[in-house]
């Protein structure tokens, strides 16, 4: 073989190699980003089961208290829109 078709074999190798590092690259950080939202997903997942925990803790006369501050903050809000209205 002469040199010059073994300079031109590693320059095509050369090639397909870069081609498959930029491949494998785009491959990476599509994996990134899939890995991002699945932890944004589960993330989500653990706060909405918290959320879901203390809701079921509480007792009845717990979520009655509850809704009646919330009705009371809620009269309050309509009360300070129509000041504001006035």
């Amino acid at each position: 073989m002469s040199i010059e078709l073994k300079a031109r074999q590693l320059i095509r190798a050369k090639q397909n190699l870069k081609e498959q590092l930029e491949k494998v690259q785009r491959e990476n950080q599509n994996l990134k980003e899939a890995l991002k939202q699945k932890e944004a997903e589960l993330e989500n997942q653990i706060k909405l089961n918290q959320f879901k925990h203390i809701a079921t803790s509480l007792s009845d006369q717990e979520k009655k208290q509850t809704r009646q501050k919330i009705n009371n903050l809620v009269r309050e809000i309509d009360q300070c829109i129509a000041l504001l209205n006035d």
